[in-house]
């Protein structure tokens, strides 16, 4: 008889994970998240807490203080993936998904990912960013991509390599997106810099800027470009979990 596998996630180039459903990764309490890749943790600051749902966990932030930072990543590489489910709020203040640094701004290898109507001046919907040594680079996408109350799988990647018009990629529920907004005059950079060692804030800039109101779960960051076959395979191993 054939045994037929379903999909797996890809953990190849796995520098930073969590999943909250895992008790291996979270307890159910306390304010330390046990990474899941190369012994980097993660703690919940201001109350962000941990809730269950359905057969699932994931951490809820209430968009006034709570985040999560995690210990130092080294990113040496200048291309990465970022990947996560998320399901936002209704709030439409600026708002920080998740940022590498306490200020991508001040940095030449670090990033940004918001979801707002403006953040730092800028309009837009759901912005990434890399502040370059010659400036930003930045694309922004619809916001409508993740509906208020409805989880989405997000995967962002940075691709140092390509042309500056084509960095900055977004992947929702397993499908590349086209930007809404090219940002035109903020293809400052031309360089090719690898991402740097910094924490990583998820929920907010460093607890001071740009709170997030939503839920994250199962968040996963690689030294690496996933394939868009990895990306899917990612969003159909799990997306049974948030009812998508």
């Amino acid at each position: 008889m054939a045994v037929e596998f379903g999909p797996r996630v890809a953990n190849e180039g796995l520098v930073f994970a969590f999943d909250s459903a895992s008790n291996f990764s979270y307890s159910g309490s306390g304010a330390t998240i046990k990474g899941l890749a190369v012994g980097v943790d993660a703690s919940l600051i201001n109350g962000a807490d941990h809730e269950e749902e359905l057969n699932y966990g994931y951490m809820g932030l209430d968009g006034t203080n709570d985040y999560i930072q995690s210990n130092e990543i080294v990113l040496d590489s200048n291309r990465i993936t970022v990947d996560c489910f998320v399901r936002t709020g209704t709030s439409t203040n600026a708002q920080v998904l998740f940022e590498f640094s306490s200020n991508y701004t001040t940095v030449n290898d670090g990033f940004l990912v918001s979801y707002c109507d403006t953040f730092s001046g800028i309009t837009s919907d759901l912005l990434i960013a890399r502040q370059g040594a010659a400036g930003k680079n930045l694309r922004a996408y619809s916001k409508s991509l993740l509906p208020a109350g409805s989880w989405r799988h997000l995967c962002v990647q940075f691709d140092e390599t390509q042309l500056v018009s084509a960095r900055n990629i977004l992947y929702v529920n397993g499908e590349k997106q086209s930007p809404s907004q090219p940002q035109s005059g903020h293809d400052a950079d031309n360089s090719a810099v690898n991402f740097g060692t910094h924490k990583l804030f998820i929920g907010g800039r460093d607890g001071a800027v740009g709170p997030f109101l939503g839920d994250i779960a199962n968040l996963r960051v690689y030294n690496r470009l996933l394939s868009a076959d990895e990306i899917r395979s990612n969003y159909l191993a799990l997306k049974s979990r948030f009812g998508l």
